[in-house]
Parts: C-alpha cells; structure tokens; sequence
C-alpha cells in the first residue's frame, strides 16, 4: 500500500471495528509491520493523534495503565472527528463515482460483468473481483485484484504480486452483502469480473 493511502485506511479498519483494536493489529492488517515500513505507519498514526494545533485528531489511545501493553501495543480507536471524516470520504467517493460511471460507460463502452462458479453462489466463502481495463479475463495474477471474504467488513485490493494495495471497510454496524460489495468494488473501476470461491 503506498503511503499516502495509509491513513484513511488505518480510519476504514478502526471504524469496521466495534471495538478499539490493538496497534500491532492494524499494523499487520495493513502490511506495515515489516522492519523499514513500521517507522512510516508510527509517524503517520503519531500524526492522527493531532497533538500539534495545526493537526486534527482522528485516532486516540484508550489503553488505560493497567493495560500490560499500555506503551508497547495500545488500543486505538476513531475519535468523533476521525467517524465524521471516514463517513464524508465514503460520501464523497460514491458521488464522484456515481459521476464517472456514465463517462466510463461512455467513453469504453464496457460489456457487463462476468460471473463465474456460479455453482457457489449460495455458500461462497470469498469474491474475487477482478476491474476493466486489466486483464479481466486471465486471473492468473497478471492484474489487480478485489478480495472480499464473506462475514467481513474490510474488502481489500492487491497487486497482481499479492501486496496489499488498498482498502474498503463498511462501518461496524453494516453487514455487508454481495450487493454492497460490487457497489463498492466499484469504487475502485468498472468490474469486469467475479469468482464466487468456496474454502
């Protein structure tokens, strides 16, 4: 995931959490818990506890001291304005989808989605959605690719090599279904593919 993505998706993993989740998780989560990128993920998170008068503070520390991981591994959690800026980005990126999509239709004229292994399409456990104007049509791991395992609250994209590249969390009072999920994976482009799998 590139740097600059990373703090609204620290804000979309603490707000699909009903309740305040550990550092080290969300660090691992976002696969930046490797030796040279915790240094960035601490600096960006030290940043949303907006200590400075120029900063907000979106994130705060609810670890009491009792807490044995008080300082090594603290408990986060959103504070109202990091609640209100998560639900206005998800507003905002909607809307401007909703304006894309006439232009992208437009414009490329994309054929409708293919779905596939629809024999699964009532116990999947995972979709795998893969975007026009990638190779919708090989998913040999050649392009970019949508995750979303049912039950979860947090769908991520990947680069073809597997990394985390993005994600797209629902508020933890939202169970998300496939309706929702293609909605949303649309956020990202027009879908051009889905694979119902069964783990």
């Amino acid at each position: 995931m590139y740097l600059k993505q990373l703090p609204d998706a620290i804000l979309h993993v603490l707000d699909s959490s009903a309740e305040p989740m550990r550092w080290n998780d969300i660090e691992t989560l976002l696969e930046y818990d490797a030796q040279h990128k915790a240094p960035q993920f601490y600096d960006v998170v030290w940043k949303m506890y907006g200590f400075k008068d120029h900063e907000t503070a979106y994130v705060e520390h609810v670890s009491t001291e009792a807490d044995p991981e008080h300082f090594a591994n603290p408990l986060l959690t959103l504070t109202e304005a990091g609640a209100a800026y998560i639900k206005q980005q998800r507003k905002a990126r909607r809307d401007l989808v909703a304006a894309g999509e006439a232009e992208w239709d437009t414009t490329h004229e994309w054929p409708p989605a293919v779905f596939e292994n629809r024999q699964y399409r009532d116990d999947y456990t995972e979709l795998v959605i893969y975007l026009h104007g990638g190779h919708v049509n090989n998913p040999s791991g050649t392009s970019s690719y949508i995750v979303w395992k049912r039950g979860e609250r947090l769908m991520r994209m990947h680069f073809p090599e597997g990394q985390l590249r993005d994600v797209w969390g629902w508020h933890h009072q939202v169970d998300p279904d496939e309706t929702d999920v293609l909605e949303a994976a649309a956020l990202w482009g027009p879908v051009g593919m889905v694979l119902y799998k069964r783990k």
